[in-house]
């Protein structure tokens, strides 16, 4: 090979490599915005990507929690592909914005339910190869189905209480006189994709007076929820339920 072939090799070479780095820039993902915290079977949950690329030959993919197949997938003047997790929860009809090349980039999803709480990753790849992806955390919390808080005797007082529906996992705190109760048990179990819990404190009689304040405190941390139920406890309407259950 003569030199003017190599000098010609060189050049092509470095101008290939020239327009792999200057796509490479012009794919950006500039913005991924998401509502943070949201409350199950609120309104529609609306999952936003913004984007540069040098043309219209790129493919833009929604990822859950890292995994493939995406969740959604789209190129310009196409429908999106949909599946799993979304599938029959998007509005596909939805545009972000009236241009073609970006229109479908976003997700507005119905039903928001706690299943969809996790990390949603937008990657934009043009066909020459080069990418760039965001990943922003989305969390569907849900408040209590149901929460009761129970006063039982028997040889000791027993407080109960239960919570059902939940998500994120809950904490349940039972309180006398807005102070924590000692050796309290706990018991936290998955129910499809929310939970259910239950609290259980024993009181000796001789430790509660009467006016004394009992409660249980629901707790979901990462949502920064919480909900109390309280009842104040009277010896009087203790002695008649005993006295009824007798007759």
């Amino acid at each position: 090979m003569t030199t003017t072939n190599i000098g010609h090799v060189v050049a092509n070479s470095l101008l290939m490599v020239a327009n792999l780095l200057s796509h490479q820039s012009a794919t950006k993902v500039t913005k991924v915005t998401v509502p943070e915290l949201t409350q199950t079977n609120s309104s529609a949950l609306i999952l936003d990507c913004e984007f540069s690329v040098p043309d219209e030959n790129f493919v833009l993919q929604w990822l859950f929690n890292g995994e493939r197949p995406p969740v959604y997938e789209w190129r310009p003047n196409t429908e999106p592909v949909v599946v799993d997790l979304l599938r029959d929860r998007l509005d596909v009809q939805y545009k972000a914005a009236d241009s073609p090349a970006v229109g479908r980039r976003s997700l507005r999803i119905l039903r928001p339910g706690p299943e969809l709480s996790g990390d949603y990753t937008c990657l934009v790849r043009s066909d020459a190869g080069a990418e760039d992806h965001a990943t922003k955390t989305v969390l569907v919390f849900s408040p209590e189905h149901e929460f009761v808080l129970a006063i039982d005797y028997a040889e000791e007082f027993e407080v109960n209480c239960i919570a059902r529906g939940l998500y994120p996992q809950p904490t349940l705190v039972l309180e006398r006189n807005r102070e924590q109760i000692p050796k309290q048990e706990q018991r936290i179990w998955r129910n499809g994709s929310s939970y259910d819990a239950r609290g259980r404190a024993a009181l000796a009689p001789s430790s509660l007076r009467d006016g004394d304040r009992l409660a249980c405190r629901l707790l979901l941390p990462p949502a920064g929820y919480s909900a109390v139920r309280e009842q104040v406890f009277r010896w009087g309407a203790l002695v008649l339920c005993l006295e009824l259950n007798f007759i």
